[in-house]
């Protein structure tokens, strides 16, 4: 079997989140495997997670002249002469080279110098397109991926769902991988907790594929019946204003709090009653992880990922997108049954080990090892 010294990792856009989270522990076990790592990227920083220093390297460009609408082009094409410069003299025996974004570009380029190529799925592809804001946009989007799924040499997806959305585009079936988040340190310790606040709590991005305009309308029908529940918010986002817009025409003003999105969340998961997930789509949502991880009650919406992580209704309650009255049922039926719940998500919070770091990216080591000697 051939050793693997480097791994070169294309991520043009590095930004705060949980594909950055699992990025950043992807990167710290590797570097602990003593594997180089070169992270080819337009925006990122050494930051505090723990690396091995001499085994890492960040490269950006120095500097990016644009003007207005070109700025983001003149970005990415920044960004991939960098990578294409970076690759292109490399020994592909022992060196392995992912992607995590913009895979279209990435993926023409190693066709073109005979290199092979891993990307990485991090959302349902149908899911994206149907939700999108720009309709037009995601069509082209859809159709990079048709392209870059096609002519990759491997696919790691982190969901059954993306797993088969993924499936339903490709020639050869066989060369996409479920893996799952290496996203948890650690499993947290959960004593039974029955004095919470009547307090349902959700966090994200104030953005459309959050949902959180159709939680917020849902909650304000709840609250006429459960006077006593407050809904917490945690994030922030460029529809911020929209939804404080939407809590005042709703009158619902003191029962809806908004919370700056902070690193954290601990106390709020173990103080509020339940936890909702709303998303219009996913890939495998980290904040639900976290939420089993700290042993409260969840309801999530059918999208990729939820299934995965809440097994199928065995850890937490799941409604079809977008039905209203489906999830207002799921939350009167989590109100009376809080005890059942409860217990039953304390009990679950060891089944968080399936998102552990060590034994996921030991996978995607595996996956690359394949990928080599193919």
């Amino acid at each position: 079997m051939k050793k693997i010294k480097k791994i070169i990792i294309f991520y043009p856009s590095y930004e705060n989140g949980g594909a950055t989270k699992n990025l950043q522990n992807l990167i710290t076990f590797f570097t602990n495997k003593n594997i180089f790592v070169k992270l080819i990227t337009g925006n990122a920083r050494y930051s505090n997670f723990n690396y091995k220093k001499k085994r890492f390297e960040i490269i950006k460009p120095k500097k990016i002249m644009s003007l207005f609408f070109f700025q983001r082009v003149n970005y990415s094409f920044s960004v991939l002469r960098l990578f294409f410069e970076n690759i292109r003299f490399i020994d592909s025996k022992n060196t392995v080279i992912l992607s995590m974004q913009s895979h279209l570009l990435s993926v023409l380029s190693c066709k073109f110098l005979s290199k092979k190529i891993i990307i990485r799925n991090s959302e349902d592809p149908f899911g994206a397109t149907k939700y999108a804001d720009e309709k037009f946009l995601s069509i082209l989007v859809f159709l990079s991926k048709f392209i870059s799924f096609n002519f990759s040499d491997g696919i790691i997806t982190n969901s059954k769902k993306s797993l088969d959305s993924i499936k339903f585009f490709l020639l050869n079936k066989g060369k996409v991988n479920l893996i799952l988040n290496p996203y948890l340190n650690s499993i947290n310790k959960i004593k039974k907790n029955n004095y919470k606040k009547n307090y349902i709590l959700a966090i994200g991005r104030f953005s459309k594929q959050k949902n959180f305009s159709f939680l917020i309308d849902t909650f304000a029908d709840f609250q006429k019946k459960f006077k006593k529940y407050k809904l917490i918010i945690i994030g922030s986002g460029q529809k911020k204003d929209e939804i404080i817009n939407q809590i005042n025409f709703l009158k619902i003003k003191n029962k809806v709090e908004i919370l700056n999105w902070k690193e954290n969340l601990e106390k709020h998961f173990r103080k509020s009653k339940f936890f909702i997930l709303p998303s219009l789509y996913e890939g495998l949502p980290n904040i639900l992880i976290d939420a089993i991880n700290n042993g409260i009650p969840c309801i999530a919406s059918k999208c990729s990922g939820s299934m995965d992580i809440l097994k199928n209704n065995k850890s937490g309650l799941i409604f079809d997108i977008n039905d209203k009255n489906q999830l207002l049922r799921l939350m009167y039926k989590m109100h009376y049954n809080y005890n059942f719940y409860n217990n039953n998500a304390v009990k679950f919070v060891e089944k968080s080990d399936r998102f552990l770091i060590k034994p996921q990216a030991e996978k995607y080591l595996n996956f690359f090892y394949k990928i080599l000697d193919n």
